[in-house]
């Protein structure tokens, strides 16, 4: 009886219909099925430009950390502190770091060096964030949506799970070669994101085959289907 089926993730991460799916489709004619692919806002190059140049950073020279919204998950309720951590110890090396992180990063990873490399513009808007994302060297991400958002992006990825689901879903990711696998343990993530720092083929053969994904905005998706539905009964 449905119109529509939405998929809120990628095929590539989803997996595609089985054959007995298929035959109902072609049987029933329905219902239109759409992948989401992910939720991320949509900037002109003019409008990532005006954001870098607010908060002062250069496009291709640090590196992005994004644990997330920084809800505990279970097994992982210091996932925030092993990001700030890491995010910190990056820019002690002489890595110029962006964290984005929910408020109260900073007491959950403890005392840091009060280090120049190291920037903290708190929680930001989904469309400063992609802005941020595009922009990036390397971004360093949880195993959720902030991932797909990074893949998105096009840009180089290395993904750390905080929650059970997103252990498989990193290993999509990696199967398909479009992000790097590190552990929840800030030592790991730094000696994972310096070595992709220091390969530049290996960086940009991730960005290459995370672009060529073609990853839709969900909203984009869902809107257009959306009118579809209820242009016939407008008329």
């Amino acid at each position: 009886m449905l119109d529509e089926h939405w998929i809120a993730y990628p095929e590539f991460i989803a997996g595609q219909l089985r054959w007995y799916e298929k035959l109902k489709l072609l049987c029933l004619r329905r219902p239109t099925l759409r992948y989401l692919d992910v939720i991320l806002p949509q900037a002109t190059p003019e409008e990532c430009d005006a954001i870098l140049a607010r908060f002062g950073y250069v496009a291709g020279s640090y590196v992005l950390v994004v644990p997330g919204g920084g809800t505990g998950h279970p097994r992982a309720a210091d996932a925030v502190a092993h990001f700030f951590i890491a995010a910190s110890d990056l820019a002690a090396s002489g890595v110029p770091t962006v964290f984005v992180g929910p408020p109260g990063a900073e007491q959950a990873g403890g005392e840091t060096l009060k280090d120049s490399c190291l920037h903290r513009p708190g929680p930001l808007p989904q469309r400063e964030l992609a802005a941020l994302m595009r922009s990036a060297r390397l971004i360093l991400a949880n195993g959720g949506s902030t991932l797909m958002q990074g893949i998105a992006c096009g840009n180089a990825c290395v993904a750390v799970p905080i929650a059970r689901d997103q252990v498989e879903r990193i290993r999509h990711c990696v199967r398909h070669g479009v992000a790097v696998a590190a552990r929840l343990d800030s030592a790991d993530m730094v000696r994972t994101v310096n070595a992709l720092l220091h390969d530049d083929a290996a960086r940009a053969a991730l960005a290459r085959r995370a672009a060529d994904l073609n990853l839709s905005d969900g909203i984009d998706i869902s809107l257009r289907a959306l009118e579809q539905l209820i242009a016939p009964s407008s008329r």
